[in-house]
């Protein structure tokens, strides 16, 4: 990008992301677009501005708000395109298309990464200068109506912006859902305003509006679908919620709620195998970058524990027991104790000598030998038992060597020990150990 794409640049500088100074891209942009207008409130303090020549302050009074000033400013550029920023957003600008028609727009990805996990939301960010006022909304900025209404076109490309805070907060939505008037996006704010406050009945009836209304961009029709159909499960309303989760994964499969509200409603139906399909399904688009926004996610190891337990409680063992491996090996072995006691049993009744013993390990490796309290003493003594029933006994004879050595004076573990090298031929060593122990009965 740079300045012979005629683009101005507008960033918006809320009091409540106030940066404490210049953002670190400003310099770069500064070179690379035509103009740049910084749009502040009333009350933020922005002195480091001051050192910008290229800057042009413009503020919004608290009667004006931030749309109005938006649409101030961009009624006053004709040529080129518009980009529009937060000051908690860091873009890629060498990602921006240099040749943009005057009816393309651009949509960006608006990437959050907080509390370990990362999520992202669509707008459209970079669109033709018109010189007319072509923002709605009250606090986030809507160019819905502007998109269909002047016959734009989006671009393939989908750059990344990453942001700080949250694209659309509760209270921005609060907010929004309050004043946003008669924008093609005001039934989808009250919807989850009204979800929020778990007004379920509410919240069907304005998704139902978002969704039938005048069009909207995918992304936000996806959510306003997805939505709805979690209001309906929300009321039980389970048939409907399934046909309209479904319709969402028809028209892009490439999301991750509906699969979660389907497997949800089929189940709560007392569909389990298609509760089941459905997680499988969401498995398989997991790897995709979602296309909705707001869209929900659950990670692929809790996903396979789920599934997991669902196929254990219908009597499938070897899916259930795939999925738990799947589970065990994405959280790298640091799993629940009751996943790996399934594991265990399992991979002993297959006969899985490495597995087996991968589990056992994990299971009470931290105890051996000296750190085993009654209860997992006589855990450990019935999982040493299952090895025995399957011959296993060079294992079982270590794990009870080393048992013995720590507890010399404990005569169960001793007849153990002598009994598993017995099984195991190991007859001289048996009867070595049978001596000692006599000779140590005559010395007391």
């Amino acid at each position: 990008m740079n300045a012979e794409n005629n683009i101005t640049l507008l960033l918006v500088c809320p009091e409540a992301d106030t940066p404490a100074e210049a953002p670190s891209w400003l310099d770069d942009a500064a070179d690379e677009v035509a103009d740049i207008h910084l749009l502040a409130g009333p009350a933020t303090e922005l002195s480091w501005a001051e050192s910008y020549d290229t800057l042009e302050m413009v503020r919004w009074t608290e009667e004006e708000g931030l749309i109005p000033c938006l649409n101030r400013v961009t009624a006053e550029v004709t040529e080129g395109h518009i980009l529009l920023l937060f000051a908690d957003e860091t873009p890629r600008l060498a990602d921006l298309p240099g040749d943009l028609s005057n009816t393309e727009c651009l949509k960006v990805k608006l990437i959050q990464q907080a509390e370990g996990e990362s999520r992202h939301n669509y707008q459209v960010r970079l669109f033709p200068a018109t010189g007319d006022r072509i923002f709605e909304g009250f606090a986030i900025p809507d160019l819905t109506r502007a998109f269909f209404v002047r016959g734009w076109k989006l671009r393939g490309e989908v750059p990344e912006f990453r942001k700080s805070s949250a694209a659309y907060s509760i209270a921005q939505v609060t907010r929004e859902a309050e004043h946003c008037g008669h924008t093609r996006l005001c039934s989808f704010w009250k919807g989850l305003a009204a979800a929020e406050q778990r007004g379920y009945a509410r919240a069907e009836e304005y998704f139902r509006k978002a969704r039938n209304g005048p069009s909207l961009l995918e992304f936000d029709l996806l959510a306003a679908m997805n939505n709805l159909a979690h209001a309906l499960v929300e009321q039980h309303k389970l048939q409907e919620a399934i046909r309209v989760a479904a319709q969402s994964i028809q028209w892009n499969a490439s999301q991750r709620a509906p699969y979660l509200i389907l497997q949800r409603a089929q189940l709560m139906a007392g569909n389990r195998e298609e509760s089941i399909l459905a997680m499988e399904a969401y498995l398989e688009h997991l790897e995709e970058d979602t296309v909705a926004n707001l869209d929900t996610y659950l990670g692929a190891s809790e996903v396979h524990y789920l599934v997991g337990e669902q196929k254990l409680r219908e009597g499938n063992y070897e899916g259930a027991f795939h999925h738990y491996g799947t589970h065990y090996r994405l959280e790298d072995g640091q799993v629940e104790q009751p996943v790996l006691e399934k594991l265990f049993i399992y991979s002993i009744e297959l006969q899985n000598r490495d597995l087996s013993i991968r589990y056992f390990n994990d299971i009470f490796g931290e105890h051996i030998p000296d750190k085993l309290d009654d209860d997992m003493s006589a855990r450990l003594l019935e999982s040493l038992s299952l090895f025995m029933d399957n011959e296993w006994y060079d294992f079982v004879s270590e794990v009870y060597e080393e048992l013995v050595t720590h507890n010399p004076g404990d005569n169960e573990l001793l007849h153990g020990w002598i009994t598993t090298l017995i099984k195991n031929k190991d007859i001289e060593k048996a009867q070595s150990l049978i001596k000692s122990g006599k000779s140590k009965k005559k010395a007391g």
